[in-house]
């Protein structure tokens, strides 16, 4: 799980893994920056989990606090995604080739 830093979300972050007996490797915080779009969090998350990456490919992305805008909508369809569900609270993209196979 990919968090970007907040005051919503740092103290939430934080008390996870103070509770936890070790810093669970599956949350990380990101910084902020001028330089954070969502086109870089998917490149970045590319580059760690895609194809290339050593960990496991991610079929599906479920992102909480970023609408749908049309340029996100774009960005998700170079990396090979497509929205395929919108909640009140979030929204869900699957990647093309996990939807086309039979």
């Amino acid at each position: 799980m990919w968090i970007v830093a907040s005051q919503v979300n740092t103290p939430v972050v934080q008390q996870l893994w103070h509770s936890a007996k070790k810093r669970p490797t599956e949350v990380t915080l990101l910084q902020p920056s001028a330089v954070l779009h969502f086109a870089s969090l998917l490149a970045t998350l590319h580059d760690h989990h895609g194809q290339s990456g050593s960990a496991p490919t991610y079929p599906q992305l479920s992102v909480y606090g970023l609408p749908p805008t049309p340029g996100v909508v774009e960005d998700l369809a170079e990396f090979g995604f497509r929205i395929t569900q919108e909640l009140p609270d979030n929204w869900i993209a699957v990647r093309l080739e996990d939807v086309l196979q039979p």
